[in-house]
């Protein structure tokens, strides 16, 4: 923990101390900070337990990995499971294709990496995958894991949560995998957590809609813009769980089209006329830190207003237009 002079206190962890800045990795921020001495007022320096230094070890020891095994797995499998490294993942399989799913990971870290472009954060941890042998398998895996019913389980054929991203074989790189380690990438490698289900699902959408080289968003979004069918982005950003939307229309449930549209939203960004500022509007949302109050009568602005208005110079309405202009 960091306290400055001005009372701003930092949690996270030290990295480097000289004899004019201390280097210090504050918890959920993508680059250390490199903070003067002379603005430092309390600097407390706690050291992991072994527990926790296991836990942390980006090159996952033996020890991480078998911590890992324990956790997961049911004692009757863990004998089963084979683990396989390759240079952004560790996979921990149930299954007979481990070494081929490694490499099509790499493939979706590559294509991932050139749709959004990322630098390597120093001493990045290799990420799990832990990858069942079938369905059946891996909706047990997700019921153990998630707290997921059966039915919920059941549904999915695959899912990230936290660092991992868990699916079963299925021969190789498919839709599926290209969306949920989209939502690993997001998470761990642009160190975005945040956003409101819209942007997580959005960002994953439009990952997988590069991967198919189609144009669908494109179409669905012009199709959805005449027909008036679409949930304003008020509306939308709102939404706390895209999956859990309620209701169903003439052209399928509300949750799928939210999902598109989504979707849709992040291809105007990336592609549209606000594309030169697409990495800024990105940083903006990793140091969204809410709207400081004002006073009694201050009415706080969206978040999305705040973001939207550093990075573009304008507001969430004035985005939706441009986004209908566009398709």
């Amino acid at each position: 923990m960091v306290q400055l002079t001005d009372g701003t206190q930092l949690d996270g962890f030290w990295l480097e101390d000289t004899s004019t800045h201390i280097i210090f990795q504050v918890s959920g921020e993508s680059k250390p900070r490199k903070l003067k001495r002379a603005e430092v007022e309390v600097f407390e320096l706690t050291f992991p337990s072994e527990e926790e230094r296991i836990a942390a070890d980006p090159n996952w020891s033996v020890e991480r990995e078998t911590q890992a095994i324990a956790q997961y797995f049911l004692p009757e499998q863990a004998g089963e499971v084979e683990v396989v490294r390759s240079k952004h993942y560790i996979i921990f399989s149930t299954a007979s294709g481990a070494d081929r799913v490694a490499k099509a990971m790499e493939e979706i870290y590559k294509a991932f990496e050139k749709t959004f472009p990322f630098e390597e954060p120093a001493g990045a941890p290799l990420l799990p995958v832990f990858l069942l042998k079938d369905h059946g398998e891996y909706t047990e895996w997700s019921m153990r894991s998630t707290g997921w019913s059966r039915e919920e389980a059941a549904r999915s054929a695959g899912h990230a949560y936290r660092d991992y991203f868990a699916t079963y074989f299925t021969g190789g790189a498919d839709a599926t995998m290209y969306h949920e380690a989209g939502h690993q990438l997001v998470g761990n490698r642009l160190m975005l957590n945040g956003g409101g289900s819209w942007f997580q699902e959005g960002m994953a959408v439009y990952f997988e809609d590069r991967w198919k080289k189609s144009t669908r968003l494109s179409s669905v979004a012009s199709g959805m813009i005449k027909s008036d069918r679409y949930t304003k982005f008020r509306v939308l950003f709102d939404v706390q769980s895209l999956l859990h939307s309620v209701g169903d229309s003439t052209r399928g449930s509300i949750a799928g089209q939210r999902y598109t549209q989504s979707g849709t939203i992040i291809n105007f960004l990336v592609e549209g006329e606000l594309k030169k500022n697409f990495s800024k509007m990105l940083d903006e949302l990793r140091n969204y830190r809410g709207n400081p109050s004002k006073g009694d009568t201050a009415v706080d602005e969206h978040m999305w207003d705040t973001i939207f208005r550093k990075a573009y110079g304008l507001n969430i309405d004035e985005v939706e237009a441009l986004w209908k202009e566009h398709f």
